[in-house]
């Protein structure tokens, strides 16, 4: 979906800032609403259907985890979650873990809020498009006997994946290359290393191979967590 075709709910319980937000996104998209609290939100959400919800944090009555985890309830069409906060309130791999697809830290500027909003709301199939990053200097190359036998190191969510790390690495633009070797699956692209952790790191994929898209599309389909963690995430994969 393009942004300029999508209905945009803004949550903060801040006025000035939540008049802000609603300015930048009034001309890039079709409608734009505004929500004082994860209860007013909820209040929308029931009578409006929404494309994209961005959503402070820490916010009185309801808070945007708190948000999110009814948005996780709601049923099998949900709006895309986008969270922008000041605080330290939440770990970026547990915000993706529970569904957001981005975590941006305030005070943020518009163009990179825009640009968040409109990758978030592509489907995984367009958004896997997007051109390589040829200076990309990490690698990751990983070998499993199949998709089963790997459930412990590796599981994906429906915008990336949380993989064992075997090595030390750093947060950057990372090539990646997953072979699952019973299934024939050879998953290859590049992504973004969101999050890291001593024994383990969460990839956002932003592009894949023509030959690895459709296996990749296959495994992270209905699929709720945006990069899960592996130990809550093990079941998750189709074999």
């Amino acid at each position: 979906m393009n942004l300029n075709d999508a209905t945009v709910l803004i949550v903060d319980d801040e006025p000035l800032l939540l008049d802000i937000v609603c300015e930048w996104f009034g001309p890039a998209a079709a409608r734009v609403l505004g929500a004082g609290n994860g209860m007013q939100a909820l209040q929308v959400l029931s009578s409006v259907r929404c494309d994209l919800v961005v959503s402070d944090i820490r916010m009185p009555v309801m808070g945007g985890l708190a948000l999110l985890e009814k948005i996780s309830e709601s049923g099998p069409v949900k709006p895309t979650v986008i969270f922008a906060s000041g605080f330290g309130d939440i770990e970026p791999r547990d915000a993706y873990a529970r569904g957001a697809s981005a975590v941006l830290e305030k005070p943020v500027e518009c163009r990179t809020l825009l640009h968040a909003a409109r990758q978030s709301l592509l489907a995984g199939s367009e958004r896997w498009r997007w051109p390589a990053d040829s200076g990309a200097m990490l690698t990751l190359r990983r070998s499993f006997e199949s998709l089963a036998a790997a459930t412990h190191e590796v599981a994906f969510g429906r915008g990336g994946f949380c993989i064992a790390a075997d090595r030390p690495m750093k947060t950057g633009v990372v090539n990646f290359e997953l072979d699952f070797k019973a299934e024939h699956h050879v998953l290859a692209g590049q992504g973004i290393i969101r999050w890291l952790e001593q024994r383990e790191m969460g990839v956002e994929v932003t592009c894949v191979s023509e030959g690895s898209r459709a296996s990749l599309l296959q495994l992270t389909t209905g699929l709720t967590s945006y990069i899960p963690r592996t130990a809550e995430a093990a079941g998750q994969i189709a074999v």
